[in-house]
């Protein structure tokens, strides 16, 4: 058998056969990968440049994204350290004002205390004057009343002991002594 495919391979030549396929299909594999070839090396030509143009363009377009990404995260970050600076700032004045607003209450509290001592100091000064005057003036009706009672029962125990012209005098002798008073 060995022969017999021996004798085949070397009646090839005469038959124009090559591993089993024959002339005419040896030719159209031939054309076929020619034009595979061709096909192949005018696409290569046609669409080399502008695919590796698409993929420059679409590397560079993520590449500035990507930077446009960086420096909108700088920025944002700027952004967030200075209103975090702000917040800070902003807490800071508000323990500030808080504090004034508590000195301010205190003091005011204290001046509203100075103030009403001093008001029940002064009322209470003046409740004691108007007592001494309201005193004084007691005194004064009591003495009056206590003269006036004096007069009454002197005059009837002088009455009783006297006559009329030593009442009469007496009686002018006292009036005069008040009127002097």
């Amino acid at each position: 058998m060995a022969i017999h495919n021996f004798a085949l391979l070397t009646s090839a030549s005469s038959d124009a056969r090559l591993l089993g396929f024959d002339q005419q299909t040896l030719v159209q594999l031939g054309f076929l990968f020619f034009n595979t070839a061709l096909v192949i090396a005018a696409l290569c030509y046609l669409l080399y440049k502008p695919v590796r143009k698409f993929l420059k363009d679409r590397s560079d377009r993520i590449a500035k994204q990507l930077a446009d990404a960086a420096g909108a995260e700088l920025s944002a970050s700027e952004l967030k350290e200075r209103y975090e600076a702000k917040l800070r700032d902003i807490d800071t004045e508000r323990e500030a004002i808080l504090e004034e607003t508590r000195k301010t209450a205190r003091e005011k509290a204290r001046r509203i205390i100075d103030d009403a001592r001093l008001e029940a100091d002064t009322l209470k000064n003046r409740a004691m004057l108007d007592i001494e005057r309201e005193t004084e003036n007691s005194k004064e009706r009591l003495k009056k009343h206590i003269i006036e009672l004096s007069a009454l029962m002197s005059a009837k125990f002088v009455a009783r002991a006297l006559g009329e012209s030593d009442q009469t005098r007496l009686l002018d002798e006292a009036i005069r002594e008040l009127e002097v008073h």
